[in-house]
């Protein structure tokens, strides 16, 4: 049988501890998430159980307080609600426009900067192209 020079062994050495190394970072990592998702788990389960077929909070602050969600409190979460989505549609309008305004700038600054770079070919106003 033929003998192994040293630079077999350690590279023969090098892959068995880098073989052990990568089961061992498995193991590690199973472990891991089986203590976290375990104690999840069990986090649900007893929070649920606590609170199965009994009042909470919630309900018992609704009853004492007497606060029913009457018509005029659901007028004004829907405004809330349209204001809100409004200040998104015309915020979103605004930065689209910024960004088109400042397009060409960055467009002849990479142009300058290096001239072989290919464009990403996004929209000048800065959204992605409707085949993406």
């Amino acid at each position: 049988m033929p003998r192994r020079n040293n630079k077999q062994q350690r590279e023969g050495s090098r892959q068995n501890f880098v073989l052990k190394m990568k089961v061992l970072d498995i193991v590690h990592s199973v472990v891991r998430n089986l203590i976290k998702w375990g104690f999840f788990a069990f986090a649900i389960k007893a929070v649920a159980d606590a609170l199965a077929g009994k009042m909470t909070f919630a309900d018992i602050v609704i009853k004492v307080s007497g606060i029913l969600p009457d018509d005029t409190i659901c007028k004004i979460l829907a405004g809330g609600l349209v204001l809100a989505v409004g200040w998104a549609y015309f915020e979103r309008k605004l930065r689209y426009r910024v960004i088109a305004r400042q397009h060409d700038l960055g467009a002849r600054y990479e142009q300058i900067r290096d001239p072989n770079r290919s464009s990403s070919r996004i929209m000048p106003d800065g959204r992605t192209r409707p085949e993406d």
